[in-house]
């Protein structure tokens, strides 16, 4: 599967421009990255 923008990808998985939102979307994406 091709990457989504990261727009779309903050859904999913971190996204690489705000790396802030996703942790506090998905802490648990960020801490096993």
């Amino acid at each position: 599967m091709a990457e989504p923008p990261c727009e779309n990808s903050n859904n999913n998985r971190p996204s690489k421009s705000s790396p802030a939102l996703d942790a506090r979307r998905e802490p648990d994406r960020v801490k096993g990255a």
